[in-house]
């Protein structure tokens, strides 16, 4: 079954670990109302102050949606397959800073036309989805989870942001 290595973190605890995608996107996963819950294998557990070190692992986790302030692809490259990425509508990524409860997320956020962060928050708000995607991310405890500097996208629960910057320019 198609899976995806993935971070996931829950606020006081990060867990590494196999996501089924079922040959669908992250985004499409974690906003799938049809389920309430991620499952991870071969998942390790990791707390604070040293990532490093799992503090167990597990052959499953299950993860409440509700409690998950972001998942990070560990992948080395876009999920998205090539079709997909050039018959969707035409976006610009837009350099953003987010901060969400315990780490910050620097990205680039694809958008039709700039919003200013309060609007693009409304509108986040507005579309019923409880996560969207930021590109080519950094945050800065996954190099100590085993994963790059930057990943090709991290999804951020929408309910978990308590600060935005969002650039006035395209890249």
């Amino acid at each position: 079954m198609p899976s995806s290595r993935v971070a996931v973190y829950a606020g006081t605890h990060w867990i590494v670990g196999l996501l089924s995608t079922e040959n669908r996107r992250l985004n499409e996963v974690a906003n799938d109302r049809a389920s309430e819950f991620l499952s991870l294998t071969d998942a390790r557990v990791h707390a604070d102050p040293d990532l490093s070190q799992p503090l167990t692992m597990l052959p499953r986790m299950v993860v409440p949606k509700s409690a998950v302030v972001l998942i990070a692809s560990l992948e080395d490259h876009h999920e998205a397959p090539d079709k997909r990425r050039t018959y969707l509508q035409r976006k610009q990524p837009y350099p953003v800073f987010i901060t969400v409860p315990g780490t910050e997320v620097i990205g680039n956020l694809h958008l039709s036309t700039r919003l200013d962060p309060v609007a693009l928050l409304a509108r986040l708000g507005a579309d019923g989805a409880a996560f969207f995607a930021v590109s080519d991310a950094e945050v800065a405890q996954l190099p100590q989870l085993g994963g790059a500097a930057r990943c090709p996208v991290v999804l951020i629960a929408r309910q978990s942001v308590t600060g935005c910057y969002l650039a006035d320019t395209a890249t």
